[in-house]
Formats: C-alpha cells, structure tokens, sequence
C-alpha cells in the first residue's frame, strides 16, 4: 500500500465522458463518450508548477470511434493499438488516432478482456448467449462459441422467472491467471478455459445481481445486489474468492456502500473501494487495515469511473458533470520537484508536425503589393473544378518534365583530386605527392585555388545508395573501387565513415528490372556482384601491412529487407566460393563462427553426420542439431544457410542458459550504440555484454561437454566417447603439501588448452619467453599454489599444485597427444593482446606460427613444443598446423562482432567467414595481427596425421528409414477421425527421383517490427520469427497418387505470439500434447522425415517452397524441386500467381475459400497443377494457356472473390 498520503491534484472539464481508463505505456489518459466518441489527453508532468495551466488535462486525440447512437462501453490498451468497444462493434486505432481495424462481429456486447495466455486474442461477452473471440491484429473473427444454458438459471431479482431460456447478460469480463472470469448481471461468476472458452467452475457472487467485478493474481472481488424482504438493495459487502483455491475468502466489510473495485496495478493484494458519493477506502485483502485508509473525493454530483494510474501513484475518477478529478500520492508542495510518473513504460508520444500559421490579417486590396498566395485556403473535401491533369496543358517536351538534372555535391568535391590524380599521372608518376602548380589562380595564405572550369565524372546510373570512384592508376595499388572502398593513400580528404565499407547490392528483384532494361536497349553492362570479383583479383597481392585501417571485409554485414523480405536479399554479392555462409538477424547468431570452425574440423562433422543416422529420443540435442546444421551445408555448396533449429535449441538449454550464453544484445537485432573513441580493449573486454572473444570461448567449452554427453546417449556409435577421442588430452595433476611434504595425484581430463600468459618481470629478473611456443608449454604443463589445508597434516598452508601427462598413457614421442589441439586464447587486456601484434621492425617473426611440434618425454612426462621461430621444433613430435581460428574484430565505429578463419581442408587455402560473407584470403593475413581491431580467441590446431590418428571408419552413414513407416504421435488427446493419412509400407519406400507433393504451414513466434519513412518506403527493423506448425507430404505417383503419408503437426513449446488461423489453419491447442486433436510430434521428428526424403532423392512439388524450406530451415537441392510459382511465371509481368487463383482458373475449384488453409488440399492442388502443366507441355500449348491466365487474373484484379463475404486477410497467402 502507497505509504504517502493521497491529495488531489487537479480537476477539468472534459464534457461528455463516459469511461476513462489510464495508457499504461504513454502518459496519457483516455476517456469514451456516450455518443461513440474517444479522446486522450496529455497528463500533467508536474513541471510547470502549481498553476492550474500546468495541471489540467490538455487533448492529444480525438477520432469518432462508434456511431452517434452507441455509447463508449469499454476501453482497452495495448502496447501498439487502443481498443474500443461499442454495443455492436470494436475498432481498433493507433494512439494517434488512425483506424487498424472495425469488427461487427459482437452483438450488443458488454464487456470485453485480453485472453490469460495469449495477448493477442480479445474475448467478447454481452447479452446474446455466445462467447466472441476475435485476433487483436487484424480483428478476424477467431472462434464464436454458443454458452446457451441447459439448465434453467437460478431464480434472481433479475431472472427471467418464466422463461426456461433466459440467458443473464455477461455485464463483466476479466482475465485471471489461466482462466477467463465472466460474471453475469445474475450474480454468477463463471470461471472458463482461455483456450476453449468452456466453463471450468462457478459460483454464486450476490443473490440479486452483480454490478462490479475485478480480478489480480488470484484474486477475483465483486460488489453487487443482495436480497431483503424480497427486494433488492446494495450489498455493503465486497466478496473475496481465491481463484487458485476455488472458494471464498472473508468479505471486507465497506459500509458506504461499494460501487466502484479497483485493484492496484503493483501490488495485488491492495484494492480500492470507492462509493458512488465519493468515499475511498484503500486497504489490503490480507493485513488489517489501516487507520489513515480512509479519503473522501471532490464529487460535485456521483462518481460514474474510477481508475489508477500503471505506477500506482495516480488516480483519476469523472463524476456525473463530467469533470475529470485527478489525486496523486505525493502532497502538493512536493509535486513540482520532478516529473510525476503516471505509467511504468513510458512510450514517447508522437506528436504532429508543426503547422506555420496562417496570415489572417486584414489585406489592403487597393495596394498593389499584397500577393494572393498570403491568403489562406480553406479545407475541402471534394477535388476542386481547377485541378486539371498537366498532361492536359503542357508537352512532353516541356521543363516540368525534363528537369535540369543537379551537379552532385560529391561530383563536385572529386573535381579537386582529379586534378591531381591527372597531373601525377602525366608529371609525377606517383598518387602521394602533391603540386600547387596545377592551372594555378591566385594563391592567398599560401593556399592555391584552381580552376572552377573542368570535367566531372559522368553521372552514375545506379541508386542513391551505391557509390563508385575513379580508378587510379599507380602500379600495385591499382583498383577500380566498386565495392565502396578507397585505397589508403588516396583521396585522403575523404572522410572515413565513406571509407573501409562493403557496397550495398542490388536486390534481386532490382537486379531483375535492371537486366530487363539492359535487353531492351540492346546494352550489355556488368551485373553489381562482378565488382566484388574484380577486386579481389586487383587486391590479391596486396597484404594487411598495405592498409592503414581495417579492411572492408572484416565489417560487420547485415541484411537488408525489401518490400519482398529476405528472399530478395542478394546474398551471392557476398561470396563466391563454394562454402556456405551462415545468416544474421538470428538469436545467438554470435555462434557462427563457432559453427564454422567446427563444421570444418573434418571429425566433428563427420561424428555429427553419423549421429542423426541413429535414432535419438532427445528433443533439444545439439549434437542432431549439429549434423542437420552441417549436412544443410554440405547440401548448399555455397549458398547462403541460417542455423534457426540450432538456435532454437541452443536457446532452451538449462546448461547454456544458467552459464550466461544466451546474446541479448543480438535479439534486438543490432540496436547498436555508438561507441567513443576513448573506449580501449580492456574496457572492451572487461564489459561481458560486449566482449564477443570471452563469450565464445565460454560457448565453445559449453559445446564440447554438451556434445560429449550427447554422443555418450547414443551406444550406435561404437565409441564409448568420440568427443574426447578427438580433443581429450590425459593428464595427472600433483599436490604437495610444503609442511609435511605429502603429495597425492589425480588424473583429468582437459578438452581446451587455455593460454597463461607470463607476467611482466621484475627489474631484477630475466625476461619470461614471449613467443607462442613456451607460452603453450607452460599453459599445459601448469605450476600454481593455492591455499588450502593438506589432507594429511590438515595444515592450512599454501599449496603446491603441478599438471603434467599422465605416465600411463604418455610414451616417448607421439603418444597421448590430442588429434585437435584447442587453445584459447584469453586476451582481456592490452598487455596480452601485444604478444600477438606483428612487430614493427623488420625481419622479425610473427608470433602465430602455421605448423608447431609437441612432443613428450615418458621419463620425466615433459612437453617439448617447438616451431622454429624461435625455438627449434623436436623432431621426433607430433605435427599440428593451424586449420582455423575464431577472432573478436573491433571496428572504431561498430559493436564488437566475431568472424572464423579457416584453412580449408581440400587444399583451397585459407578463407574468411564473416557471417554470410566467404573470401578466400592469404595465409599472411590469416596469420597477422597488424593493429588491435583484430583479437584472437579459439584456435584449432590439427595433426598432420590426423587420417593415422583417427578412425571412424565404423561410424554409420545410413539414415534409418524406419521413421517413415512408423505412425509416430505425442499428442494425448488424438482423434481418430481426424486421421487422414497412410504411413507408407515397405514396398512403397522412395527411391530416387520419386515424386511427393508438400506444403507447410507456420505460425508466429515473433512479429516483424517495421518502420515507415515519410516517403513511404517501409524499413524492416526486426523480422518477423516463424516456426513449423504443420507439414503434410502426399505420394506423387502410383496407386495412392494423392493420398498424403505425412501429416504432421508440430509439437511447440515456445509461446506463440500469432497463430495466423487465417492462414495456417492452425487454432490454439493444436500445438498442445495435452489438447491436440491431431497427430501431433516433435520438431525433430518432422524435420528428420523430411531429411531423409532429401537424402533419398525426392523431388518435391509444391507452391511457393522456397519460403517453406527456408522457415523449416532444410536445403533442398534446386534439381530436387518442382515449385508452380516458377512454372506458371511469365518473367516479362513480374508478377507471381497465387495457389488460389492458379486453382480457381485453371482446375476450376476454389480453395481457401473458408478462410483458414488445409495444408493437405495445398499439396494436392500444386500436385494437380504441375499435372496439368506436364500435359499442356508434351502437347506444345503451354505458352498460350499460361498467357490466357494471366489475361484472366488480370481482369479479376488477381484475386478470387469468396463465395460467402468474409473478413478482408491483411497479408498475402500462398
């Protein structure tokens, strides 16, 4: 309960109001009128000070929200919409007043509230015996449900007592944990299912009839009518019911009379208790009361609304005149010291452009210097007689079309350093000198000017977004920089944000215009995504000494959205290899790196691959997540992957979530801050939130030890553990204690070698070695002390601690060794990073080497580790070279982000991973460390003879195909009627090039958030997150041609934001094992069907797959697919046909047409489609019957009007 006493504040007319109710996300309060009529105000912050101008309620919105014959009845407010309810309608506006959407589907409603588990759902109550729930983001009607009692209802002062039917109206209807709580205007308080909307329990409230009702947490309180002497009177008491518990708690005892229940909006358990007259009383439903909880309100007449403010320091309550009563808690003397709060989240409030002034003064119409156009118009809503096309009265040829095309201000600044470039080249022979003799003018201060007459560049034919420069001619440093980047060197008063930055490609559908417009004027130009090509062959010979910053390469990328999404992103301008990137704008997507080195460390991926072959009954294993993960890559061969499944499950692991992986500053998708120049590494690094190299290395021991308890479940494997077999290195770890000389031993196990660095010597010491080798070699052999009693003497004393191999299995020479040796780099400071920079002096050597040798020694179990720079390498060790490397690249003005260095090991050398863009890059700059932007963290070293020291020749290959012919189910609540397909029999397993017919349908588990500009243009800030939900597979040839063999709903335990009903077909509890009508199965399950139909050569037929495969998250090769976008597509219209349509033109059935999509109907109307297709093709009249389509699509606006009118779906279908 508020400690400080509560005052009144300010009080204001605000004419007709109804309702009010407090924005709990803007300051701003909203009342309804009787006439249909909503408007906000602005609350007072309290800044102005005690004048009353300061303090009243000033209008921000106002907008016709229901018909002048309906009354305002109810208001709710979301974080994107405000919702009003009307007596046969709801609508939904933005704050600023712009309608999303009107529904008509309530009849005479009273009350309505947010579902208890889904924020997107408004359920719907009133006097009509039905229950209404409707989708908050497009007002689509979800499900009606009939409540038509079938028992009479208990006699009340207000029942129908002769009519067996009568149905009391539903005056209240509030969310209440995982119930829905409706009270009827009888008295009855029924408590339903969220999800089916059917009556859980029910209680009797008040005899004669309820006129309040609010509920919090797990409480539900009422006031109401009770009967005396037959008739009924006002109930002086407030009812308490426990939800949780099922029954009543004492009442509280309000002997003004009760008419108005709120609950506080911080603490539950606090309520407030107002009369119709103005008494308050504030108290708590478990303590005692308190003495001081007693106010009486400024009421001129009655209080008709009540409400409390988000932060429970604000109420506002209307009385019958319409006067608008604000009280705050704090006393007025301390209101003006600070801006009050009235919500907890405060949302800025968008306000209108300023408007200049019109002049309104008297003109003299005698003067012959008052222009007409300082006379304002007037508003009008019709187009004025006066407004005539200008292609009426001006020609083709006229200025208003042909507008003298601007100089650009960047032409016009390389007029400058052309002049020089041309002089160098005829004179100097060198870009770097400058001459103050070029066409010389005047020199002042010892500054030339030059010539203002000269020639620019010629206009570029390219968006506004892409920028190119002239090519320089200067030997080795000679580049035509098409991919946005000047060499160091040149040009140096341009600004270094214009410097270092990767291009911006044309989008697909962009490029498509682009070539078209080319054939048409006979041109052939050069597609964008060649000038990355033309650069690296210019750049090739040049190393990271050639730069003075970062190269443009090492940036971090990030992917652009169309008005087409994702698919239209030209992610081919980014690599060119035949290795596959891996996407951004994923949760965690930090991890790509990591997922790169370990996708190329040959006996991860191989033990990965082999482990999906068997059959895992985990449904979160990373280890199968992994092997779908690489086999998608292996799949690829270059294009782009996106390690969504991965994620998902990388993110619900309780190991990965207590240990901190989870990137929260990657799910706001790169909401970046601006860093300064005077941060360093150490405060960099210091900082967990924005040290990438300390979280991935912390991901990366996470990863082993989930991989190794993974692989240890599956005894398929013939391994007892393959994880440790691969980077597992046998150690012994000593304790002697410095008293009584007793010392033990331990045997461990160490998978990461994780690098010590020495510390800085005293004056009086010799310097500790500083290069790589020695550094290894007494991070593995490590000698520490710690205090700690000794087991024998039980002395508390400091002691001494030793690693070193384990005699057992450590042999003279190449024993004991690992076949991947891990190392970590650990750099947390600028001390430790300089071991790693390249010297500056000439003939040093660098101090990351591409080869060590370890070697040991079984007497005395000591490491002998050597690379030849300096220290010589043993001959008789194990060879590892360097194979790939995860480093933290640090630009000046971007967020920390990582990128993988891989040495390919089919011999293409070494290449760079950064996220989706590949390049194949040199070893020198692989290995050097020219400046701090580039930091190391994981490093893999491999053996030479690694095909000698490992042997997985009895890992499994095969796929078991044995999913295919079982009818897998977790759901608990199947129905059998609801079964529609045949798991396939033995015989009817497919080989190779056999034909299936598939759809999907997905549901949201995060909306995509967009913003748009003033010009229209829509930019996609986070996208939106889809999931599986339903996947259904048809045989597409043979006897049971059409009958499906797969029809799956997906098993989710995520909470789903948007289930897209209208869409997907796909209704809450669907998803539920507990509730779910249909055959119902994990992800994994559905995904490793699909896999194995991948693996065993099915060609897959269907509509619009492209999207489908890239939400399921699986690469099905182009040869694989059959897709009827792309057969019925004429590339001269640029314009795509719907199933629907395709459908209702061609095979004369319309589907869809109930407003929700049936997966199994989609597979097979893309199956009869390409039918059609391969009939019309043998018989050589394809090309006409696919113009006459589109000539009928165009006539029908390319859409199918529904047979029954039903409400309009914002988005496009398949």
């Amino acid at each position: 309960m508020p400690s400080a006493p509560w005052q009144p504040y300010s009080s204001t007319f605000l004419g007709d109001v109804s309702s009010i109710l407090f924005d709990p996300y803007a300051d701003l309060l909203w009342t309804g009128s009787s006439i249909g009529t909503v408007v906000s105000h602005f609350l007072p912050n309290g800044v102005g000070g005690s004048n009353d101008e300061s303090k009243c309620l000033n209008r921000y919105t106002s907008f016709k929200s229901h018909s002048n014959r309906t009354p305002t009845r109810q208001l709710l407010i979301s974080e994107r919409a405000v919702l009003s309810l009307g007596e046969s309608s709801v609508k939904s506006t933005s704050r600023r007043g712009l309608p999303q959407w009107f529904s008509q589907h309530a009849q005479d409603a009273q009350s309505m509230a947010f579902s208890s588990t889904k924020s997107n759902e408004l359920v719907i109550a009133g006097s009509k015996p039905e229950l209404i729930t409707i989708n908050t983001a497009n007002g689509a009607l979800i499900r009606k449900l009939d409540i038509t009692p079938t028992a009479p209802v208990p006699s009340t002062a207000f029942s129908g007592l002769h009519d067996p039917t009568y149905f009391p109206p539903i005056t209240h209807i509030r969310r209440s944990q995982n119930l829905v709580a409706c009270g009827a205007r009888s008295g009855v308080v029924t408590l339903r299912d969220p999800n089916t909307l059917k009556e859980e329990h029910s209680m009797m409230a008040h005899y004669a009839g309820l006129e309040q009702m609010e509920t919090e947490g797990n409480y539900l309180v009422t006031c109401g009518l009770s009967l005396k002497q037959g008739h009924p009177v006002r109930d002086p008491l407030v009812k308490v019911f426990d939800v949780r518990a099922l029954r009543p708690l004492p009442p509280i005892t309000f002997p003004s009379i009760p008419s108005l229940i709120r609950f506080h909006p911080r603490m539950s358990s606090t309520l407030f208790i107002a009369s119709s007259l103005g008494q308050l009383q504030i108290l708590d439903i478990i303590n005692p009361i308190p003495a001081n909880s007693f106010f009486q309100l400024d009421c001129g007449s009655y209080i008709t609304d009540l409400c409390i403010a988000g932060t429970g320091e604000g109420l506002a309550y209307v009385d019958a005149d319409s006067v608008v009563h604000l009280w705050t808690t704090g006393t007025a003397s301390d209101v003006p010291h600070g801006p009050m709060k009235w919500s907890r989240a405060t949302q800025p409030v968008e306000l209108p452009d300023e408007q200049p002034e019109l002049n309104d003064a008297l003109f003299d119409w005698a003067a012959d210097d008052t222009p007409l156009s300082t006379v304002g118009m007037p508003f009008y809503s019709s187009e004025l007689l006066s407004v005539i096309p200008v292609q009426n009265y001006i020609t083709p040829y006229s200025p208003f079309f042909q507008a003298r095309p601007s100089i650009e201000p960047d032409l016009l600044s390389a007029v400058h350093q052309r002049q020089q470039q041309q002089f160098h080249q005829h004179h100097l022979h060198s870009p770097y000198q400058y001459s103050p003799s070029i066409n010389p003018v005047y020199s002042t201060n010892g500054r030339t000017e030059f010539e203002k007459v000269c020639y620019l560049p010629h206009s570029k034919k390219s968006k506004r977004y892409q920028a190119s420069l002239p090519a320089f001619s200067s030997g080795a440093i000679s580049a035509h920089s098409v991919a946005g980047r000047i060499i160091p060197g040149v040009g140096k008063g341009s600004s270094t944000d214009t410097r270092r930055r990767l291009s911006i490609p044309l989008f697909r559908s962009e490029k498509e215009k682009e070539k078209e417009k080319q054939m048409m004027q006979g041109r052939k130009r050069r597609e964008s995504t060649e000038g990355i090509l033309e650069e690296e062959t210019l750049l090739a010979g040049l190393t990271l000494e050639d730069f003075e910053d970062m190269p443009k390469w090492y940036r971090q990328v990030e992917i652009k959205y169309s008005k087409f999404g994702i698919e239209d992103f030209d992610f081919g301008f980014y690599n060119r290899t035949k290795y596959s990137g891996l996407e951004t704008h994923i949760v965690n997507s930090y991890t790509n790196a990591l997922l790169q080195v370990l996708y190329h460390t040959l006996p991860i991926r191989h033990l990965a691959e082999s482990h999906i072959t068997l059959t895992c009954s985990a449904t979160s294993c990373m280890l199968c997540e992994l092997g779908f993960l690489f086999k998608m890559m292996d799949d690829a061969k270059g294009v782009n992957c996106q390690t969504t499944n991965f994620s998902r499950a990388f993110s619900i692991n309780p190991r990965a979530i207590a240990l901190a992986l989870m990137d929260h500053h990657h799910q706001d998708f790169f909401l970046h801050r601006p860093r300064s120049d005077s941060q360093s590494l150490a405060s960099s690094s210091n900082n967990p939130h924005r040290s990438y190299s300390s979280l991935i290395q912390l991901c990366h021991h996470f990863l082993l030890e989930q991989m190794t308890d993974d692989a240890r479940k599956q005894p398929g494997l013939g391994i007892v553990d393959p994880v440790a077999v691969i980077y597992a290195t046998n150690w012994r770890t000593e304790q002697v204690c410095p008293t009584c000389q007793h010392s033990s031993a331990r045997p461990t196990v160490a998978k990461v070698v994780e690098l010590v660095y020495p510390r800085r010597a005293l004056s009086n010491e010799s310097p500790p070695g500083s290069d790589l080798c020695t550094i290894l070699r007494h991070s593995l052999a490590r000698e520490t002390t710690a205090k700690s009693p000794c087991s024998q003497c039980g002395q508390n004393s400091h002691q001494r601690w030793r690693r070193v191999f384990d005699s057992e299995t450590c042999v003279e020479g190449r024993e004991g060794l690992p076949a991947i040796l891990a190392l970590h780099a650990g750099v947390t400071s600028v001390e430790q990073l300089d071991f790693w920079l390249d010297s500056k002096q000439q003939h040093s050597h660098r101090f990351l080497q591409p080869e060590i040798s370890i070697a040991t020694r079984a007497g005395t179990a000591e490491l002998v580790i050597g690379d030849d720079y300096p220290v010589p390498a043993p001959a008789d060790g194990v060879r590892y070279e360097l194979c790939s490397m995860v480093l933290q690249i640090e630009a000046e003005d971007e967020e920390p982000h990582l990128v993988a260095l891989v040495k390919v090991a089919d011999g293409s050398g070494w290449h760079l991973f950064n996220d989706f863009l590949v390049r194949k890059i040199s070893e020198d700059e692989a290995l050097g460390f020219p400046a701090a932007w580039k930091i190391p963290a994981v490093l893999y070293y491999r053996r030479k003879d690694l095909d000698q020291a490992l042997d997985f020749s009895m890992l499994p290959t095969n796929m078991d195909r044995s999913i295919l012919l079982e009818d897998i189910n977790v759901s608990e609540r199947r129905d059998a009627t609801k079964i529609r397909h045949q798991v396939l029999s033995e015989a009817e397993l497919p080989e190779k090039g056999a034909l299936v017919a598939i759809d999907a349908e997905f549901v949201s588990l995060q909306q995509e958030e967009v913003d748009y500009r003033s010009d229209g243009t829509r930019i996609v800030r986070r996208p939106s997150r889809m999931t599986l939900a339903r996947v259904s597979v048809l045989r597409g040839e043979g006897v049971k041609t059409g009958v499906p063999f797969i029809d799956d709903h997906i098993q989710t335990s995520e909470p789903i934001t948007d289930y897209l009903t209208e869409y997907s077909g796909i209704r809450p509890g669907d998803l539920d094992h507990r509730s779910s009508p249909h055959t119902l199965v994990p992800l994994k399950v559905a995904y490793k069907k699909l896999r194995l139909l991948v693996d065993l050569g099915c060609t897959f037929i269907g509509h619009g797959l492209s999207k489908d495969f890239r939400i399921i998250n699986i690469h099905v090769p182009p040869s694989q697919i059959i897709d009827t976008v792309d057969l019925y597509y004429i590339p001269s219209r640029q314009r795509r046909l719907s199933l629907r349509l395709l459908s209702f033109l061609i095979l004369k059935h319309d589907i869809q047409n109930a407003g929700t999509h049936d997966s199994i109907e989609d597979a097979k109307t893309a199956l009869h489609l390409f039918d059609f297709y391969r009939q019309l093709a043998n018989e050589g009249g394809w090309d006409e019957e696919l113009e006459d389509v589109y000539r009928k699509g165009k006539a029908m606006g390319w859409k199918v009007v529904a047979a029954v009118p039903s409400t309009p779906m914002i988005g496009a279908g398949k």
